[in-house]
């Protein structure tokens, strides 16, 4: 088993610089896109742009590094036991399972960006920005962007990120799901952006579009300040969530005595 407690070192900018928003707890925000669509290497750049500001909460996850990537920095490298040994312990905010292997947010990452004044940049998928806006709806009251690359940018991009053939086919079909899925979830998004990615690289973005965005989180109020209303929508949110799993666990009781009545009628 890999190391359990990693300290926080790289990539998340967490260092000395005293400035930031001035608030005393800052909200997250959530870029949101399909996988491969470049939502890491977008946060990687605003964080770099004002590291006053913003931080990057990096994720852990059990896949190998890929060419390139460097522990703590991109991700957090792990096996399968030590994510375990966090989810028991409550370490992680959310997991997720992708291409066979898990990814997780661990809540120290997010709230030790919050301690010094940024706002915590989480990148995630659709599915991860429900659960894990679940999980902070009542504290950090996460903003989400949406980042939308048309299907020929993506189908561009995807064979330059080193990934196997068998993951960039699946990514490219997953990318289905994922604009159908957008049609589900309107209102979900504070804003959204169309990718535009650089002619020479399509692993990075053109300036200007990376510009635009650092310009509207700028440009944002991004105090955590919690009133009665935003207290009731949060529990309101929570509440969704429980009844949606209330009802999945009726209907599997339900299925299961009908599979039991037909049993018992052929025997």
């Amino acid at each position: 088993m890999q190391e359990y407690f990693s300290g926080f070192v790289g990539g998340d900018s967490t260092g000395d610089v005293d400035e930031g928003w001035g608030y005393n707890k800052c909200r997250a925000l959530f870029i949101v896109g399909p996988s491969g669509s470049g939502k890491r290497w977008l946060a990687k750049k605003i964080v770099s742009m004002h590291e006053d500001k913003f931080g990057l909460v990096v994720s852990h996850t059990t896949r190998p590094p890929r060419a390139g990537e460097t522990d703590k920095v991109d991700y957090i490298f792990t096996d399968r036991e030590a994510v375990n040994i966090g989810k028991e312990g409550g370490e992680y905010l959310a997991t997720f399972e992708k291409e066979g292997e898990v990814y997780g947010t661990m809540r120290d990452r997010v709230y030790t960006i919050v301690a010094i004044g940024r706002v915590p940049i989480i990148t995630c998928t659709i599915e991860g920005a429900l659960e894990l806006r679940k999980q902070l709806a009542g504290d950090l009251m996460p903003r989400c962007i949406l980042l939308k690359p048309s299907a020929n940018a993506l189908a561009k991009r995807l064979p330059k990120l080193g990934l196997s053939d068998e993951i960039v086919a699946a990514r490219q079909m997953a990318f289905n799901d994922f604009e159908t899925t957008l049609k589900q979830r309107l209102g979900l998004f504070d804003s959204e952006f169309d990718a535009q990615y650089s002619d020479t690289n399509v692993v990075e973005f053109v300036q200007p579009f990376v510009d635009s965005i650092a310009a509207w989180a700028l440009k944002q109020n991004w105090e955590a300040k919690i009133n009665d209303d935003m207290a009731l929508a949060a529990l309101k949110i929570q509440g969704q969530a429980r009844r949606k799993r209330d009802t999945r666990k009726v209907h599997a009781i339900k299925d299961n005595r009908q599979k039991v009545c037909q049993t018992l009628s052929t025997s």
